[in-house]
């Protein structure tokens, strides 16, 4: 599903001449647009519950659990448990009066499990002291994602199916294109003011790896 519709992007840019495009293919460049964003920032946007995922985990230098999702934001964590070799253990999300011993802080990136609250569901022979200087894995579930698509992101889809737009009109391949109050610029790296605004406005969305 595109982060934005038809009658937001003719609202935004009234100026531009969309007669010559049926609905059905401004539908296409909006899906068009929106997995262009999708490939920038290496994940999709839109709220959903994910199962089993695995990402690296470590422990850093406060001796806290920290686990990379790749998608954000995120909202809950569902589930999770440690992998090292033959080694799988559980973790509880909550403590004695059901709080969450996990934090997701504000940026909403990453999870941070503090070791000394830690409690195990299963025995393992995993010691977390060892953890600090070998591989391991986290395994798992959780949401995330947005049930409103931020402003920023929509500017950006916007923009990315104007590039799309201009360049089905610059069927000579024109250096400079204008049309509907818009000018575009092209170079030799196909780079423009549309491609590189529209990162500019998703460099904050952009996959954390943490490592």
């Amino acid at each position: 599903m595109g982060y934005i519709n038809i009658s937001e992007l003719k609202s935004e840019y009234p100026s531009v001449d969309y007669s010559v495009y049926s609905d059905m293919t401004l539908s296409g460049i909006i899906e068009t647009a929106s997995a262009r964003v999708d490939d920038y920032i290496e994940y999709n946007l839109n709220f959903e519950s994910i199962s089993g995922e695995i990402s690296k985990a470590y422990i850093d230098s406060d001796n806290s659990l920290v686990i990379f999702p790749r998608k954000k934001p995120i909202v809950e964590l569902l589930s999770v448990e440690l992998i090292k070799g033959s080694a799988d253990i559980s973790l509880t999300l909550t403590n004695g009066i059901n709080e969450r011993i996990y934090t997701i802080p504000e940026t909403a990136d990453r999870i941070i499990f503090p070791i000394s609250d830690i409690s195990l569901q299963s025995v393992s022979i995993i010691n977390f002291g060892v953890l600090k200087s070998v591989d391991f894995f986290s395994k798992i579930s959780y949401t995330a994602g947005y049930n409103t698509i931020p402003t920023l992101v929509k500017e950006a889809t916007m923009l990315f199916a104007l590039e799309k737009i201009s360049r089905n009109l610059n069927i000579t391949g024109a250096n400079n294109v204008s049309q509907g109050g818009i000018s575009i610029s092209y170079n030799s790296n196909n780079g423009n003011r549309l491609v590189k605004e529209a990162e500019r406005l998703l460099i904050d969305y952009k996959k954390v790896s943490g490592w």
